[in-house]
Order: structure tokens, then sequence, then C-alpha cells
């Protein structure tokens, strides 16, 4: 997902439409994830190759794992938490893609680690030894991370 504006209302009004046809489908799982990167080397590649690089101004801060550049924190939450009350979430199973826990649980998820497979997969261990995961590990064994 991108917070981008364009003559037909913006991010809201277009990906609103995108959920309502997902919700017609209904999957079993739909894997939801923002626009991010790990260097500006994408945007370079694309000015040398005569494309369009505005994409790139959406990436203005590193995540909290400190791995990629990516949409500013609040955005992401603001996107992540419009897709999840417009998806049907009786039907269909939500996760997030390489998402730090912290956006995890900003938005109300159980941090599940990567399972873009409906089984699940292992937490990979670049989210696990980041301060930000380990720091929620904690406080919710103490349960101070209690909803």
């Amino acid at each position: 997902m991108i917070p981008y504006d364009d003559d037909a209302g913006g991010w809201c009004e277009g990906y609103a439409a995108a959920i309502d046809r997902i919700n017609a489908l209904s999957p079993e799982m739909v894997t939801i994830g923002a626009l991010r990167a790990s260097t500006r080397g994408l945007a370079t590649a694309a000015k040398k190759n005569d494309r369009p690089t505005d994409l790139f101004d959406f990436l203005s801060e590193k995540d909290p794992s400190g791995f990629k550049y990516r949409v500013p924190f609040e955005k992401q939450v603001e996107m992540y938490r419009f897709a999840l009350n417009r998806l049907d979430r009786t039907k269909i199973v939500s996760a997030l893609c390489k998402e730090d826990v912290s956006v995890w649980k900003a938005i109300g998820l159980d941090f599940a680690g990567c399972h873009c497979l409906l089984g699940g997969s292992r937490v990979p261990g670049e989210i696990i030894s980041t301060p930000s995961f380990l720091s929620v590990a904690k406080a919710d064994r103490n349960g101070e991370n209690e909803s």
C-alpha cells in the first residue's frame, strides 16, 4: 500500500474498491504490505531507466528494525487499519507482509511472523532479534501488553 493522492479521491477510495473485490472473491488469506526498500537504489535505478521516481518520496523513514525505508509509521498504521476494517475478517484470515512486530501490535493483530502461507512459518531471525520485538516480547511475558 502507498498513501497516494489522485483525481479519483486517493488511496482510501482506491483501496476500498480493491478490498471490496477481494471480499467478493473470498480467499482464505490476505497478506497486506506497504511500500518498502532496503536502500535508495530502486529510485536511482528508476531514474537511470527514465522511470518515474515520485513513488519513492513516500519512503521517509527507516522501520523500527532499521532494515527498510518505509512509509511513516503512523501512515502505515492508518492504511492497515483501514484495510483490515474493510476486509471481511469473518471469512478471510489477515496478516501483514514483512512488518515489524510494533506495527502488528499498533493495529491490533497478534504477531505471528511472516506467514504468507496459510499454515504459517517460523519468525525470521532478523525480526526477532530487533530491539522492538524483544521489548514487545518481554512486555507480553510480563503482562504489560494485554488488550
